[in-house]
């Protein structure tokens, strides 16, 4: 077990003294990044561009140790790809072996010796995840070394017992778009040589930085939401690949050093106590090697186990182990911190690198354990499903798309969820058909149904003890992140636990009842209450019904609007507003231009120009707002 703040303070030699793995033989046949991109693994932050050139390099050196596939494309068009690695005589029944991967995830019906069949013959799954957040930019970097150290290592005993073992899923950048607009903006702010000074232009990273995608948003926190492309793409792998042991390796503050689980409190009650504890194999297996190599680290603080929505913990909820590493970020080449140490873009890549290897041979060795845990799991959530409420009646009366659209949510997470075949009867309620969707909790995911619909999931008490006295004593509350998420409330759908129905109708099929993002609109629900209320897109005629109103070629269902999803039209300012200057706008049909008065804002909050200067009144008495503490 490993101490509740683990340190190795231990001397670290520069990261280019120390090789990626030491002692390690090289095929020359596998291309290295130098030669696609013209720079080392440790060198350079590689544009997303020749990070997809480089797998695709080593896919085409090794095609019988490895798959590429393209899962999902970003908003502005770049590929987001995972590699495969395995053994060639595994990646020779690479269909056959997904089969078994999927048939062990469904143990309905499973005889305990076509279990103990599957588990003697398949092999770990390991995805390994780079990159979510794309100014965290070292990730990407190891990724590239992970792949090419699998394929092109000689003679090396642990990469044997890893293909022998394990299919290894090495994603090397979830977020391409925000990667290319930090390497832009990092690239113009470099000078001749990097600058390790923390105030310097290449560490001053401007707005909006590379952190989200196109549309900013964070894509990890959008795994059971999946609003976005890249997210939809990587929840299909998953479903796809059914990984066991899942890393998503970050970036954190240049001051810290290298955080690995295990995690702090509090942890979500839903998660089984067999991936807790296996969470302390690998946890263990880490420091060994960071010991090893004298890197420093810690765990057991800041990073938590809590909101089901990241990519490491929505693996969790189908049965997986799932794991943050966090690396303390250079956001650029070089960074002097504040105790005087350098931090180099190297360092991170070494550090990742070694994580993720070690992550990669602790499943191998542990393949068969992992395997059991994970059946027992899956196996459990049928069990607890039989013994309690048959089912999760999803209902809206007031707002029926609002429930298909949580059912078409569900079924894209996974679950099995179905239409009602006809009026639903619960107590002494009949719901109606329309309005109304069964959740099964006799399956696979019982306890994830529960974690996304129930509407509170209680903290430890201890835990909440303390946060309660750490507000008294006005000390910072010791919360990571998001604490609330139910879905149930958030589509103001009704959750209703019931025995059995009868009322089993069609089943949903993944993408219904989801606004699928693309091409120039965007769909609203049929049935939703908001569908009649979308304003109506610029330039299409006004319709409710048939395909009025829709782009031409794709047409839509009555009750749907659709709503262009590019830039806005320019509108006009109005030209007796100082500074104001008439711009393009859509042509006003005759006798209907008119202009709207200047805005007028309040006495105290008036501007008023002073000889060129722009002055603020003072205030009225007594109009002064009280100082807000700054939201978290």
């Amino acid at each position: 077990m490993l101490s509740t703040l683990a340190l190795a303070v231990a001397i670290q030699l520069p990261a280019q003294a120390q090789e990626l793995a030491p002692g390690a033989r090289y095929d020359p046949d596998i291309p290295t990044l130098e030669e696609v991109a013209g720079h080392g693994f440790r060198e350079a932050v590689t544009p997303p561009d020749d990070v997809i050139r480089y797998m695709e390099a080593l896919a085409a050196a090794a095609p019988e140790r490895t798959r590429l596939i393209r899962y999902a494309e970003s908003w502005e068009g770049r590929p987001l790809v995972v590699l495969v690695i395995g053994s060639p005589e595994r990646m020779a029944r690479f269909e056959e072996v997904k089969a078994g991967i999927a048939r062990l995830a469904d143990p309905g019906g499973l005889s305990d010796a076509e279990a103990e069949t599957l588990v003697a013959e398949l092999p770990v799954v390991t995805a390994l995840m780079h990159g979510v957040h794309g100014n965290e930019i070292s990730s990407s970097g190891a990724a590239m070394a992970e792949a090419y150290h699998l394929l092109a290592a000689i003679g090396d005993p642990d990469v044997e017992l890893i293909l022998s073992e394990s299919l290894v899923l090495i994603d090397p950048m979830e977020n391409p778009d925000g990667r290319n607009r930090f390497v832009y903006q990092n690239g113009i702010a470099q000078a001749r040589w990097p600058d390790e000074a923390g105030v310097s232009a290449e560490h001053d990273e401007p707005w909006p930085g590379g952190r989200g995608n196109h549309y900013l948003f964070d894509l990890n926190r959008d795994l059971f939401i999946q609003s976005q492309p890249e997210t939809r793409g990587k929840v299909d792998i998953f479903l796809e690949f059914r990984p066991h042991i899942v890393a998503d390796l970050h970036e954190m503050g240049g001051d810290a050093t290298y955080f690995f689980p295990p995690t702090a409190p509090p942890s979500n009650r839903w998660y089984g106590e067999r991936q807790i504890a296996l969470m302390d194999v690998f946890g263990e297996a880490i420091a060994g090697r960071f010991d090893e190599r004298g890197f420093a680290y810690f765990n057991r603080d800041v990073y938590d186990l809590f909101y089901p929505g990241y990519v490491d913990m929505w693996p969790m909820g189908h049965g997986a182990l799932g794991m943050t590493y966090e690396q303390a970020s250079a956001r650029a080449l070089t960074l002097r911190r504040s105790d005087g140490d350098l931090l180099t873009y190297g360092d991170g890549v070494l550090h990742h690198f070694t994580a993720a290897i070690e992550t990669a041979l602790t499943a191998a060795r542990n393949r068969e354990r992992i395997l059991r845990d994970y059946l027992a799991f899956r196996r459990e959530g049928i069990a607890l499903g039989e013994r309690g409420p048959a089912e999760v009646v999803l209902h809206s009366a007031h707002d029926p798309g609002m429930a298909e659209r949580l059912a078409g949510l569900l079924a894209e997470n996974g679950f099995e969820v179905f239409r009602a075949s006809g009026p639903v009867t619960v107590g002494d309620r009949t719901l109606a058909a329309d309005a109304s969707f069964i959740v099964p909790l006799d399956q696979p995911t019982h306890r994830f149904i529960h974690n996304l619909l129930d509407a509170h999931v209680p903290m430890e008490e201890d835990f909440v003890r303390r946060q309660i006295e750490r507000r008294a004593n006005r000390q910072p509350d010791e919360i990571y992140d998001l604490t609330a998420w139910s879905q149930a409330l958030l589509w103001d759908v009704e959750a209703i636990e019931t025995p059995a129905t009868g009322a089993r109708g069609e089943a949903i099929a993944t993408g219904e009842g989801l606004l699928e993002a693309g091409g120039a609109q965007a769909g609203v629900p049929p049935r939703a209450r908001g569908a009649r209320r979308v304003p109506d897109p610029v330039g299409h005629q006004r319709g409710r019904g048939g395909d009025r109103g829709a782009p031409r070629g794709h047409p839509y269902p009555g009750g749907r609007r659709g709503v262009h999803a590019g830039r806005p039209p320019l509108r006009r300012r109005h030209r007796d507003r100082p500074g104001g200057r008439e711009r393009p706008g859509p042509a006003q049909p005759p006798g209907r231009h008119r202009r709207r008065p200047p805005r007028r804002s309040r006495p105290h909050r008036r501007r008023v120009r002073a000889r060129g200067h722009v002055a603020r009144q003072p205030p009225r008495p007594g109009a002064a707002r009280a100082a807000r503490a700054p939201r978290l």
